[in-house]
């Protein structure tokens, strides 16, 4: 039907969904629209942080508090898999905090940290938390 021309109304709480099947979004709170554009622009033009996650296969964090004195840290993380610990690094919107600057606190080369970009739930918090 879209690829005719039809216009589809769908309305859902789903982040992944809307992200996924919508070519544009509005954000809707208290009757009103806060938000709208495509799925890419709400995500980029919401004031959200980022992630930030690495495998340590060696044991490289030794003291949790390195990554929690991160400028702009503001979650921490760490889960246990077969023969090794991921981390994520969560950040503040606007915080300095990068890929590189993880790496150079853990010795560890730049492509081990990767950084992800804000999700569209992510985005849908953000707006919705600051809307008046």
């Amino acid at each position: 039907l879209r690829d005719a021309g039809t216009t589809i109304l769908l309305t859902t709480h789903h982040m992944f969904e809307a992200d996924q099947l919508c070519s544009r979004l509005a954000v809707v709170v208290d009757g009103g629209i806060v938000e709208m554009g495509t799925p890419a622009a709400i995500k980029g033009r919401a004031d959200v942080g980022r992630t930030f996650t690495f495998a340590d296969y060696h044991g490289v964090v030794r003291d949790r508090a390195v990554l929690d004195a991160l400028p702009g840290a503001i979650d921490v993380s760490d889960e246990a898999l077969d023969g090794y610990v991921r981390w994520s690094v969560r950040t503040a919107a606007g915080s300095a905090v990068d890929a590189a600057m993880i790496a150079r606190t853990l010795d560890v080369p730049p492509d081990h940290v990767v950084g992800e970009p804000a999700t569209l739930e992510d985005a849908y918090v953000a707006i919705v938390s600051g809307a008046p």
